[in-house]
């Protein structure tokens, strides 16, 4: 009995030798630390790092991807911005009726009238233009009752508002202020005046590249201290050219 259990730890014991060996070829052997000591600074030895080149991607084929990132909308195209430089300024004519409301004098004005539309800041807020316009007027008038008819000539100046209602429609209201010069039946009358006027301009685009507008005009004249004519009515029938620098 007692030289079983002596066999039989003498080969336990011989198993664990065998399996210990074995460990130890399959064992990965790191190499050996050195320290150099050098003006008081520890610095590695030269194979104290193992070499992990092989498993290391090089520059050649090193490869990161990158997230797919979802397609972003296109921002809005900023609206046009119209500057000084599109428009030096509009030049035109046609023709304009007034007729007086009230008067015991004239029946009525019809003549040629003239444009001249300066604008004088054009960095337009939401599409909308400040000008300033010139008009002038000259025509004659026919007389009432026992007045014959005479010579009319109005100057006025004032401010505009430039509207656009589509890409070839425009509103523009204006409000100006000027003279009147009139001659009737021998007798001359040199009157301050106030006009109202709103215009609908129609800007076609095949012609002469959109520079040409064509523009109705109803308007209200008001002079308050005239003797002649308190106030009238009329409407310009005209087109306008913008010269472009």
């Amino acid at each position: 009995m007692m030289q079983m259990i002596k066999k039989t730890v003498c080969g336990a014991f011989f198993v664990l030798c065998a399996a210990f060996a074995s460990a130890q070829e399959d064992a990965i052997a790191l190499p050996d630390v050195t320290t150099v000591v050098s003006g008081g600074a520890l610095t590695a030895g030269k194979d104290s790092v193992p070499d992990y080149s092989p498993i290391t991607p090089t520059t050649e084929t090193a490869r990161v991807d990158l997230p797919q990132v979802a397609d972003v909308p296109d921002a809005p195209a900023p609206a046009p911005v119209v500057t000084d430089d599109e428009t030096a300024f509009r030049l035109g004519g046609g023709i304009a009726t007034l007729f007086p409301l009230g008067s015991d004098v004239l029946a009525y004005k019809l003549g040629f009238a003239g444009v001249w539309e300066l604008p004088f800041w054009r960095t337009i807020v939401r599409e909308l233009e400040w000008g300033a316009s010139a008009h002038v007027f000259l025509g004659g008038c026919a007389g009432k009752d026992d007045y014959a008819g005479g010579f009319d000539g109005e100057l006025s100046a004032g401010v505009y508002l430039r509207i656009p209602m589509s890409d070839v429609i425009f509103l523009q209201p204006s409000v100006e202020f000027g003279f009147s010069l009139i001659n009737a039946d021998s007798t001359t009358c040199f009157d301050p005046q106030f006009l109202f006027a709103c215009s609908a301009r129609f800007v076609p685009p095949q012609i002469a590249d959109g520079a040409l507008d064509f523009a109705v005009t109803p308007v209200f004249q008001l002079m308050p201290i005239s003797d002649n004519a308190v106030c009238t009515l009329g409407i310009r029938l005209g087109a306008v050219y913008s010269f472009r620098k």
